[in-house]
């Protein structure tokens, strides 16, 4: 049986027309999904070319109006806590949509961001706190997509339109799908830039190392950092500010920009400023908007007389220790960025090392000129005291030495008054005031001034410790009525003998010659030359009185054992005469003989005690002839054997060092005549090129310890051997003894030259 075929019923009209439009609506769909897919292929190749971020930006709004109705749409990514608008389209003036919005919780922008999910608004005007904004009155639908990068929402794309209820979830979801390209598109681009960036920040420090390398000059170096540092960053303006070392102020040590310069030198107290309490925290600081730190950039300005719209702060920092900072205002296009505040940073920390570095090399330079001034220092206070040690030395008066050692002193301090007191019981007497520069006459010779120990000159004496008075009057120093001189500095050291303290050396200056230390340390060196000088005058003149006594007693002793009693003797014998003359006695004659040889006798005694006392023959002669005279007239009178030699040329000598020579010549023969025992006596006077003298006497006598002269000089040839050395040390030379028991005498004497 075969089964009932069954005939469809014919569509109606009615039923065609809506199954053409059903169909005629799929099409549709499918050819606004072709249309769609078409620009998302678009959207990638445009999004995909480009790693410009502003290119890319301007690129993705353009092909999203291929696909989604609006009549203004804006690109606003997220930084930190806050919106920013950076790409628009359909505004007629698109600045005033490139705003920022600050986060809230009311904002649709905020919203969608916080959410990760498309956000619709049908009708903007039903919307309760709604943030309307001067350019955007004309927007009623909106609608927002998140742009989503490693599940982060990097940004939001708004839609708006001047109709309400424009955009469905099927517009949303679209746009969805297309924001995911957009936000990889958007991190490529910002990876780019952020790469290009750090390339060129790196090149920036390259370049500011490499110059920083050059120079170790310290405003040189924050020159460079600021020249640098406003290049890279497009500022108007840089400054370097540094702290002072008692870290009160920063000083603006280095500017760059238009009539910055004035500010160099100009300083803002660390204490009660706001720029000093951001100093003083070493944090950075990032300002865009002078409104939220109105205080702040009012003092900028006030200080830097410009009107600053945007600034950045790094600080300069090493080793935990605030240097100062580094401040940048006034970008020329656009905003400071975070990336420009890390270049800041970074060139802050290269110019810390710098700084750090340069404030090294200049306390090491320092530190080297002052060991070189401290060199020159000590090498003028050895010479000070090789001089006056060389100046001082042959002279055996103290009155010639107090004036010669005021006049040294006063030269080496640049012509200072000079004066030496000597204690005398409970008061000081001025020996000698040399004025110098200073007023002459104003403190009188031989002036007496009673020893207080609350003045300067009493404190010396009484304590015996050098001392200064960095201003003091001269009428104040010496306790004078009245005087006018201007006031100077006054050092003051004692002349210590032995531990004791027996006068003083007072010096008014006005002008150091090193350092007030480093004088007065040379002052106490020459105060103890000076001391032993009067020292050794002491004993000289005291020795020149023992031994005038001891010749004293050795002529009385020689006149009263020959010639007293050979006079004695003679007048007996004259008397004897005499009664033998009244008795025509004829040994008379016999008798007179005696007498005459007794007569003869004592009258070559007489002679030798004169040429003992003086020399006899260097008026009109020279000393060359005398000796060799002298040396003749030596040998007849004691029947020795006496030789004498000139060698080199018969320079003309001074009468001080002739007169010396002889009489050293003399002392030394009457040692020899009286002590050496010997056969034979050689002189040997040699002059040299230089002018200047060797002169030796040896005999070949008994000899002697030289050493048992030390311990008593009063003993046999001491007091000879002391005359000696004082005459030739009067003259700068040096005089030697070489003898030995059975060994004879060699006395070497040298005079220098001049």
């Amino acid at each position: 049986m075969k089964p009932e075929t069954r005939n469809p019923k014919p569509e109606t009209y009615e039923q065609a027309l809506a199954r053409v439009a059903e169909l005629e609506n799929k099409l549709g769909q499918l050819k606004t999904r072709n249309r769609q897919l078409a620009a998302f292929q678009q959207v990638s190749q445009a999004i995909s070319v480009s790693l410009n971020v502003q290119q890319a930006l301007d690129a993705i709004l353009e092909q999203v109006a291929s696909i989604v109705f609006f009549d203004s749409a804006t690109l606003i990514l997220v930084e930190q806590d806050h919106l920013r608008a950076v790409a628009a389209r359909g505004f007629s003036d698109e600045s005033l949509a490139l705003n920022v919005y600050p986060r809230s919780s009311q904002n649709s922008a905020w919203r969608v961001v916080q959410n990760k999910t498309p956000l619709i608004v049908a009708d903007v005007q039903n919307v309760e706190g709604w943030e309307g904004r001067t350019g955007l009155e004309h927007i009623r639908g909106w609608m927002g997509i998140p742009l989503i990068a490693r599940n982060q929402v990097i940004g939001v794309l708004t839609l708006d339109s001047r109709r309400p209820n424009t955009y469905t979830p099927e517009d949303a979801q679209v746009i969805f799908l297309l924001a995911y390209q957009v936000a990889v598109a958007i991190e490529n681009a910002r990876l780019y830039r952020d790469t290009a960036q750090r390339l060129s920040d790196l090149g920036v420090l390259h370049d500011a190392g490499q110059a920083l390398i050059s120079t170790l000059d310290l405003d040189e170096i924050l020159s460079i950092i600021m020249k640098r540092a406003c290049g890279a960053l497009a500022a108007e303006y840089g400054y370097a500010l540094l702290t002072n070392e008692a870290k009160t102020h920063l000083g603006f040590a280095a500017t760059v920009g238009a009539g910055a310069q004035r500010l160099k030198g100009q300083t803002i107290p660390l204490v009660g400023s706001v720029m000093g309490t951001v100093v003083k925290q070493g944090k950075t600081l990032l300002i865009n908007d002078t409104a939220s730190l109105p205080q702040f950039f009012a003092e900028i300005d006030a200080h830097v007389k410009a009107d600053t719209r945007s600034l950045m702060v790094a600080p300069l920092k090493t080793k935990g220790e605030i240097l100062g900072a580094l401040l940048v205002t006034n970008k020329q296009t656009g905003r400071f960025a975070q990336n420009n505040l890390n270049l800041l940073v970074s060139l802050a920390q290269l110019a810390s090392g710098a700084i750090e570095n340069a404030r090294l090399f200049r306390q090491v330079r320092q530190y080297s000129q002052n060991l070189e001034e401290a060199v020159v220092a000590r090498t003028v206070h050895l010479t000070a005291v090789n001089v006056t040690s060389r100046n001082i030395s042959s002279i055996v008066f103290v009155d010639e030495l107090f004036a010669r050692v005021t006049q040294l002193i006063s030269e080496l301090f640049n012509q200072a008054r000079v004066s030496v007191a000597m204690r005398t019981g409970k008061y000081l007497t001025f020996q000698k005031i040399f004025d110098g520069g200073f007023k002459s006459g104003s403190v009188p010779v031989n002036y007496r001034l009673r020893i207080d120990g609350d003045h300067i000159l009493g404190r010396v004496v009484l304590g015996g410790k050098a001392d200064v008075v960095e201003t003091i009057d001269t009428a104040e120093l010496y306790r004078l009525d009245d005087d006018e001189e201007s006031p100077s500095t006054a050092l003051v050291v004692p002349l210590s003998i032995g531990g004791k303290t027996t006068g003083i050396i007072a010096v008014q200056t006005r002008s150091w010659l090193a350092s007030q230390q480093q004088d007065l340390e040379t002052l106490v060196s020459l105060a103890s030359q000076v001391a032993v000088a009067m020292e050794n005058a002491r004993l000289l003149q005291k020795s020149r009185e023992m031994a005038i006594a001891q010749e004293r007693t050795r002529l009385a002793r020689d006149m009263h054992d020959g010639v007293a009693q050979n006079l004695a003797y003679l007048l007996i014998q004259v008397d004897r005469c005499l009664l033998m003359a009244e008795d025509n006695n004829p040994k008379l004659p016999d008798e007179l003989e005696k007498i005459s040889q007794v007569i003869a006798r004592n009258i070559e005694e007489l002679r030798r005690h004169i040429f003992d006392l003086r020399p006899t023959g260097l008026e009109n002669r020279s000393i060359y002839k005398v000796l060799r005279q002298t040396s003749h007239e030596f040998g007849e009178q004691t029947g020795l054997k006496s030789h004498c030699r000139i060698i080199g040329d018969e320079i003309v000598l001074s009468a001080e060092v002739e007169a010396s020579l002889y009489r050293i010549f003399q002392e030394a023969l009457s040692n020899i005549r009286r002590h050496a025992n010997c056969t034979r006596v050689d002189l040997v006077l040699r002059t040299h090129p230089d002018k200047s003298l060797t002169f030796s006497i040896s005999d070949n006598g008994v000899g002697f310890h030289p050493a048992h002269l030390t311990k008593n000089p009063f003993q046999r040839h001491g007091l000879g051997l002391i005359s000696m050395q004082e005459r030739i040390r009067s003259l700068g030379g040096t005089l030697s003894v070489d003898s030995a028991p059975n060994k004879g005498t060699r006395i070497v004497v040298n005079v220098p030259g001049g």
